[in-house]
């Protein structure tokens, strides 16, 4: 594996690294995740997110030009980070620079397990993209099955409304968890300031949420602000995973 270039630990990357992992997320004292996707296309990006002194979670792709070197800086100092996994998305439109897209009609247990052994360490994987991929039943039973003993949980990014994902892993035995909030599209100030107080609302509300970013300018800009002046405690995306009403996505009491 390639190692990063200027990958020296960092006390803002170690320490953001370090939250307890046995919180209870309740409204009373309420748990925020916030997941940065796309990582492994541009490390110096890469770099600058984990100064951000948040516990953020990151999600690499498994052919990014720079993926070996995310997961070798990420590890080095013992941040989180999950499996990014390019899944069929319904207009071709939307592929970018994936060379390689699981696809409802491909070998889906060979390719995801390529995936994910190029991004070893991963603690779970969510979806890059998938709005086709994830409405398909016999698509998603084939992939969790492949991630079932491979990963701790699963994160379904929900790029789509009818998504099978997290009810078909529930029933498999994979806990799973969802997204809340997409932090950046449109990528400006003003929405990811927005959309970030509404990820708080909505944690204060019922005791967790998710959030989704990714490595862009004012995604940077505004969690760094955000890191200065919230009173919300984020966490590693993991500590949700233990938290029961996030892996049911029912509140606490329902």
């Amino acid at each position: 594996m390639a190692t990063g270039q200027g990958v020296a630990p960092s006390r803002a990357a170690s320490m953001a690294a370090m939250p307890s992992t046995s919180r209870r997320c309740t409204p009373q004292t309420p748990c925020l995740a916030l997941v940065i996707d796309d990582i492994g296309r541009d490390q110096a990006m890469l770099q600058r997110l984990m100064q951000v002194p948040l516990p953020l979670t990151f999600a690499i792709l498994p052919h990014g030009r720079d993926t070996d070197q995310a997961v070798a800086a990420l590890r080095a100092v013992g941040r989180e980070y999950l499996l990014h996994a390019p899944l069929e998305p319904t207009s071709p439109r939307q592929i970018s620079d994936e060379p390689l897209v699981i696809s409802r009609r491909s070998e889906i247990g060979a390719v995801f397990r390529d995936m994910a052994r190029r991004v070893p360490g991963a603690v779970a994987f969510n979806n890059h993209m998938g709005s086709a991929f994830c409405r398909s039943k016999e698509a998603v039973s084939s992939l969790v099955e492949s991630a079932r003993g491979k990963f701790r949980f699963a994160l379904d990014s929900k790029t789509t409304t009818d998504s099978h994902l997290c009810r078909i892993a529930r029933g498999s035995g994979l806990p799973c968890l969802e997204r809340d909030v997409f932090l950046d599209d449109p990528n400006d100030a003003t929405t990811v300031d927005y959309r970030l107080q509404r990820a708080v609302r909505r944690a204060k509300e019922r005791g967790w949420a998710i959030a989704i970013g990714h490595p862009q300018a004012a995604t940077l800009d505004a969690l760094t602000r955000f890191s200065r002046g919230n009173d919300l405690i984020v966490v590693p995306l993991s500590v949700l995973a233990q938290t029961k009403g996030a892996l049911t996505g029912k509140s606490a009491g329902t």
